[in-house]
């Protein structure tokens, strides 16, 4: 599946997925993209649960671009029309790709304070917007230890190690951050794909915080299934079971009033581990 080490304008490799109607989207973007930026292209690689080879015929396609320089304003209208021609092709691969562009000196390392407002492109989006969505030492991690390589070279030799404390300091704080900005009381959770995905992004960040690696939904689910009191076994389950372009109404208020009784118990979970190793 990885095409290191050969000249970034050779093909996209035809296989890199399971699904002939993802590669043949695959195939599109990746040349068309190679063709717009020309010489600032460098990459282009999938991440996410592709890259942690845990996903089925619902999952999101995670991508990373890196750039050799941030894309200029006048390139992105061209962008934002391939995005647009993809996510007009026959479901569901079209809708399902979200991703970001990164300067090759951004994505060599993490920087300090927030993240940079990369040119990103969110599941089910035609255009592109700024975010910082992707500029976290979890997506670094997973390109560089698991990256699949659609065009361009090993990720290695672009994203620098990323090392265990860096993983944990992240996850502390997100843990810390995310509650108040994210879902700052019930009333904020209407989807329930939005309430699972708190349940089992909880359960990643805390086997992260754990063991200083990063891993799938599903591991991670299966992680906390033996890690945590059986009283949220099935919460978790039931979480882990939704799928985000299938769980589209609206959330369960007793899902919804267990999910924040969970977030607490994660809270106090995460403080008692690093009160354990200080």
């Amino acid at each position: 599946m990885s095409v290191a080490g050969e000249d970034v304008m050779t093909p996209v490799v035809l296989s890199a997925t399971p699904y002939a109607a993802l590669n043949a989207v695959l195939s599109h973007f990746v040349p068309g993209v190679r063709d717009l930026l020309a010489d600032n292209f460098v990459g282009a690689y999938l991440q996410g649960s592709f890259a942690l080879g845990d996903f089925d015929e619902h999952s999101d396609v995670d991508f990373l671009v890196v750039v050799r320089d941030d894309i200029p304003d006048s390139q992105i209208p061209a962008l934002d029309a391939l995005h647009a021609a993809i996510h007009d092709s026959p479901p569901p691969w079209g809708h399902r790709l979200e991703g970001s562009y990164i300067p090759a000196a951004i994505v060599r390392r993490r920087g300090q304070g927030p993240g940079e407002p990369l040119l990103f492109l969110d599941h089910g989006a035609r255009s592109l917007v700024r975010s910082e969505h992707d500029d976290t030492n979890v997506v670094r991690w997973i390109t560089r230890e698991r990256g699949i390589v659609l065009a361009g070279p090993d990720p290695r030799e672009l994203v620098d190690e990323v090392s265990a404390e860096a993983l944990r300091r992240e996850m502390r704080e997100n843990i810390a951050r995310w509650p108040a900005t994210w879902f700052p009381d019930a009333a904020s959770i209407e989807a329930h794909w939005m309430q699972a995905l708190i349940v089992v992004t909880y359960c990643r960040m805390l086997h992260t915080l754990q063991t200083g690696t990063v891993t799938s939904k599903r591991a991670s689910a299966a992680w906390a299934l033996r890690a945590f009191d059986a009283r949220w076994h099935r919460l978790i389950a039931s979480s882990l079971s939704a799928k985000p372009s299938q769980s589209l109404g609206p959330a369960d208020p007793d899902a919804v009033a267990e999910t924040l009784a969970f977030v607490a118990y994660c809270t106090r979970w995460a403080e008692n581990l690093q009160g354990r190793s200080d």
